[in-house]
């Protein structure tokens, strides 16, 4: 135990499932986990971590249908705090698409290239302007 200032703030999402036969399902999806990657929350809800979540999402895409899944980003120590901010599962897709951006950044993967564009006329080059190229 120790005061709230020192302990980790664990960011996950929140699930709920309107399918109760969902639920039964997912034993053996979080067989594997260990309990501190994800909890029950009751019957029909349990918390995530935020990576389990995003391979989670995909799980959901393959065997059960997404518009019965609804979510909520929510800390592990008050997993209930945001429930009127729950959304259908299917709009976190765009934000998991382009989670590889972030993940270039973080790493510093990113290498840039400056280069000027010329124009060669009878023998002279003319720059005419530049270009910056990023690649990841």
């Amino acid at each position: 135990m120790g005061c709230d200032a020192r302990l980790p703030i664990r960011t996950g999402y929140t699930v709920s499932f309107q399918r109760s036969n969902d639920v039964k399902k997912l034993e053996k999806y979080f067989k594997d986990m260990s309990q501190n990657q994800w909890k029950t929350l009751g019957e029909d809800m349990f918390w995530m971590r935020e990576d389990i979540f995003w391979s989670f999402m995909d799980y959901v895409h393959q065997h059960l249908d997404p518009r019965h899944v609804w979510a909520v980003e929510a800390k592990q120590r008050s997993p209930f705090e945001n429930l009127r901010g729950m959304e259908p599962i299917t709009v976190f897709q765009k934000m998991k698409d382009a989670l590889w951006i972030d993940e270039l950044i973080e790493d510093k993967r990113i290498c840039s290239y400056y280069q000027p564009i010329v124009s060669i006329d009878h023998e002279r080059v003319h720059i005419v302007g530049h270009e910056i190229l990023s690649r990841g």
